[in-house]
């Protein structure tokens, strides 16, 4: 059933259909697992105690957004991105060593 809609405009009328639900319940139980461990270790005296948990809950939260996001991505547009950063890495290579 072809619409003449590309597939983004397609992906976003049907997104929360579209979202892998299998992947993301893991992820996100896994996120929290880790951050209510990460603070039972920065409790017991590190410095900036709090500062580092909301910081790490600040990360893992965009980090789940910015996943989301590229979700609607289409296919030949992240092989581009994969291609530019695949190359990207080989030119910083040298630097690295």
């Amino acid at each position: 059933m072809n619409t003449g809609r590309s597939g983004i405009e397609q992906l976003r009328n049907n997104y929360f259909r579209a979202v892998d639900y299998w992947l993301i319940v893991p992820i996100l139980t896994l996120t929290m697992i880790g951050i209510f461990v990460l603070n039972g270790v920065l409790s017991t005296g590190f410095a900036d105690y709090p500062q580092n948990l909301y910081k790490q809950a600040g990360a893992a939260v965009l980090g789940i957004f910015i996943a989301l996001i590229i979700c609607l991505l289409e296919t030949h547009f992240m092989k581009l991105i994969g291609w530019g950063l695949y190359v990207s890495s080989f030119m910083c290579l040298p630097c690295c060593f």
